[in-house]
């Protein structure tokens, strides 16, 4: 979590400094853009055919979105892209069946129990990381106190572990929800910028101004909601995994302390 808190300052730094650097000079940041040659000075005189200047090389789209997203905007969704790929990930591999239900601790500590080895199944729970693991050894430790508590303690354990995974997740959440607003934050900016330039450019670098001003407003929204929209997707999906998975967990470790003295089904 510390890791993510900093990204975000650093992100909400790079959005300040944006600003500041608008509200400084106004020809910096997204209005000091290339234009293309034809909005950018006013049209030469004809001239012969063989004279005639080379077309611009066209630029590509990637490079025109980095010169309209400038110097704040850019690390900031770029620190937020970097975020939402590495919490993607983490969750994907967290909330794995394997991870959180070994196959390998489920076949093992039901076989110590069918030996009798309680010993041996809690030792086994115990060095076991998983959730299905803390939750068995949570229960086995409280056994001698009776099943009650027992029962309780693993329910304890089981919130706890619910979350935890779920506070990571809710990054993810995070991250689709301020993604639109810093993206809101772009098309004010950007505009703000367009209607700038209209109002104190010179007669020939208004149509530049205009048209990085409006590049900005446009291009932060269209990036913002590339973030949010598989953000938001894969949020809601991972929830309702983890959510069966933690439904799973309770109903295999019913199933595996159900051999234990003291916990056996009514």
């Amino acid at each position: 979590m510390f890791i993510v808190r900093v990204a975000l300052i650093i992100a909400l730094f790079c959005c300040f400094f944006s600003l500041t650097t608008f509200a400084q000079d106004p020809d910096l940041g997204f209005l000091n853009q290339p234009v293309p040659a034809a909005v950018a000075s006013p049209a030469p005189a004809a001239l012969p055919a063989d004279t005639a200047p080379a077309p611009a090389p066209p630029q590509s789209y990637l490079l025109y979105m980095a010169n309209a997203l400038g110097y704040g905007f850019g690390p900031t969704f770029l620190l937020l892209s970097i975020a939402a790929v590495a919490f993607a990930l983490m969750n994907a591999l967290a909330i794995r069946r394997e991870t959180l239900m070994p196959s390998g601790l489920v076949e093992q500590f039901e076989t110590l129990v069918e030996e009798k080895d309680y010993q041996g199944a809690y030792e086994t729970a115990l060095e076991s990381d998983s959730f299905l693991g803390k939750v068995l050894a949570a229960g086995m430790s409280k056994m001698s106190d009776g099943k009650e508590q027992a029962v309780q303690e693993m329910q304890t354990v089981a919130e706890k572990e619910t979350m935890r995974h779920e506070h990571r997740l809710s990054v993810m959440a995070l991250i689709g929800s301020i993604s639109p607003m810093i993206g809101l934050l772009g098309t004010v900016v950007g505009m703000i910028a367009a209607f700038q330039g209209l109002q104190h450019g010179a007669q020939g670098a208004q149509a530049p101004a205009l048209a990085g001003g409006i590049a900005t407003a446009l291009i932060t929204t269209q990036v913002a909601l590339m973030i949010a929209i598989p953000m938001i997707i894969i949020y809601d999906i991972y929830k309702n995994k983890l959510a069966e998975m933690v439904l799973d967990v309770s109903t295999t470790t019913t199933h595996l302390m159900s051999n234990v003295p003291g916990f056996e089904r009514k």
